[in-house]
């Protein structure tokens, strides 16, 4: 195992935390995949269910980490501060109930996620415990007990600010020249499985296609040289072995099994045709009989497509919408038989025939002379539609006082009524006063 580590202070960062990232290469025990990939903790700022969250990873990465296998596991989980809570990572068990794959619907080895779950004594402490309610994961929180165990979890109802997420480093993304198409390639290493007692060049591709990918294909000199810089270069200092990788020579030129181009100069030259390309230990390329099944070759080069996969970026050929002009050839003969079949001899119409301009106009519109008025019915009329202010409800309304019978209101004319009473009452005890006293004074 190589493990390189990039240490970065705590970055504050559109709306999330990102802590240290570490990069980890190295064999799976599962599998026999070589991989590298990176990871690193991350907090939002806002709680998040699962899908939101591999959302937030993908914007700087591939979405949450997966589970591979509890080496890489422990060292992912590793990674996170000593206060961290609960942890979202990017496995589920949605399409059915206790396999758990990861989020893109790819198999776990095994099933090995079993072994990252806490087993407890009580359906409380014993995990898995949500049934279909529950088909994503959790780390648990440092506090708990068990931190380095997980638990099940909804994938839309719970919500956290944390996650672990991760990128793969030996991903190319690169505009071909050759045949003017822009690619999406993820590339890893593959070793032959112990089960298997041969490793032909049909082994290898099924092993690349058991993992979801195919036999790397060498389009040109670039997705060579990474694929030679950056996946084989450090897997075969580790390991002494000839890989397969996805180029053939069976049509008489360099070819490649998933049928793209292949555009590569710095390939040596094939002796003669029915040959496939290996890399020895030593980076040196070589062809091969496809048939060739030794001890010497235990490895291959796989792929598959990134998100965007292969977008030509020219068309080869332009396509024509329409028919140019000059291309409709003109026929004299068939010209005059259509003038001859659409002629009509005026001569020969019948009284069936439909007249091209009516004998006589159709009046639309009645000519307003035509209208008799009569002064009795114009009075009548007048008489009748006229209406009597005086009668209509709303004059009635005007004259008529509305019963109110809401608590308020009938208060509202109590006090006025006491207060009209108590002025009425002042006054005419002030004139009594003043009657008396002119009494007395007299």
């Amino acid at each position: 195992m190589v493990k390189l580590q990039f240490d970065f202070l705590i970055l504050l960062m559109q709306g999330y935390s990102c802590f240290a990232v570490d990069c980890l290469k190295w064999y799976s025990s599962l599998d026999g995949i070589y991989r590298h990939h990176c990871y690193w903790y991350k907090r939002s700022l806002k709680s998040i269910n699962v899908f939101e969250a591999n959302r937030l990873c993908a914007e700087d990465g591939h979405g949450l980490a997966p589970y591979i296998d509890i080496e890489q596991y422990n060292f992912m989980e590793n990674l996170r501060p000593s206060s961290a809570g609960e942890t979202f990572i990017g496995v589920m068990d949605v399409a059915e109930e206790d396999t758990w794959t990861h989020l893109d619907g790819s198999s776990i080895t095994n099933n090995d996620f079993w072994s990252t779950f806490w087993v407890g004594t009580s359906h409380f402490t014993q995990q898995p415990n949500g049934g279909s309610d529950q088909n994503c994961a959790a780390i648990n929180g440092r506090t708990l007990h068990l931190p380095n165990k997980t638990q099940d979890k909804s994938c839309t109802n719970i919500f956290r600010d944390e996650m672990l997420c991760y990128k793969k480093e030996n991903c190319l993304k690169w505009n071909s020249t050759a045949d003017q198409q822009y690619r999406e390639h993820c590339y890893w290493f593959t070793s032959k499985p112990s089960s298997l007692t041969s490793w032909t060049i049909v082994d290898a591709m099924n092993q690349c296609r058991d993992n979801g990918g195919y036999l790397a294909p060498i389009i040109d000199n670039q997705n060579y040289q990474f694929i030679m810089d950056d996946v084989l270069s450090t897997v075969l200092l580790i390991k002494s072995t000839q890989v397969w990788l996805g180029t053939h020579s069976i049509m008489g030129s360099p070819s490649n099994w998933n049928n793209d181009p292949s555009f590569v100069n710095l390939l040596s030259p094939s002796s003669y045709s029915e040959k496939c390309v290996v890399v020895d230990s030593h980076l040196n390329q070589a062809w091969i009989p496809c048939n060739t099944n030794n001890s010497a070759l235990t490895g291959a080069v796989c792929f598959k497509h990134g998100l965007a996969g292969d977008i030509p970026l020219i068309s080869p050929e332009p396509i024509t919408c329409e028919p140019e002009i000059s291309s409709v050839k003109i026929n004299p003969t068939t010209i005059t038989e259509l003038k001859r079949t659409l002629s009509i001899d005026p001569e020969q119409t019948t009284a069936g025939d439909i007249p091209l301009i009516s004998p006589e106009p159709i009046t639309c519109k009645p000519e307003i002379s035509n209208v008799k008025t009569n002064p009795t019915t114009i009075t009548e009329l007048k008489r009748t539609l006229s209406i009597d202010p005086e009668q209509t409800n709303a004059y009635k309304l005007t004259k008529i006082s509305v019963y109110e019978d809401r608590p308020t209101a009938k208060a509202i004319g109590y006090v006025g009524v006491v207060v009209l009473i108590s002025v009425i009452v002042l006054i005419v005890l002030l004139d009594c006063q003043h009657c008396i006293s002119k009494k007395k004074t007299s």
